[in-house]
């Protein structure tokens, strides 16, 4: 079931969303994390410079990676991005099950309106995409 997951997270165009969600999560900064439970407030006409600043700064994430890869000498079969990206996603990992872990209830949808959740998305999404660059 997880080789699922990961597979159609691989062949799914994430970094949009990762875009999005970057954008969403310095829009969380404007109004100390309000700005989630009231989207139509004074704020919201800054989301979309927040977003094309976010378009930015992944990129520049997405090269920093790749030029750390290209400091890699050529007969070096390791990659940065699998290496940098798996510790982001294992620590991921780490906070759902120790969120799990204090909260047996489980999920429900009132998680989707916390700023940490939101932190939480785009930390993971950062993972995915960052796995994913290759030599």
């Amino acid at each position: 079931m997880l080789a699922e997951i990961l597979g159609v997270i691989e062949k799914a165009n994430s970094r949009v969303l990762l875009f999005i969600f970057v954008g969403l999560f310095f829009y969380c900064f404007l109004g100390d994390g309000e700005n989630i439970a009231d989207p139509l407030s004074a704020n919201g006409a800054s989301l979309i410079i927040l977003i094309v600043w976010a378009y930015g700064l992944t990129g520049m994430w997405i090269e920093l990676v790749g030029k750390m890869n290209d400091s890699l000498p050529e007969n070096d079969l390791a990659s940065w991005g699998p290496i940098i990206g798996g510790t982001i996603l294992a620590f991921c990992l780490l906070i759902t099950f120790s969120y799990l872990a204090k909260n047996p209830q489980g999920l429900t949808l009132s998680i989707l309106a916390k700023k940490n959740f939101l932190r939480l998305c785009t930390l993971y999404l950062l993972g995915f995409e960052t796995v994913k660059i290759d030599r």
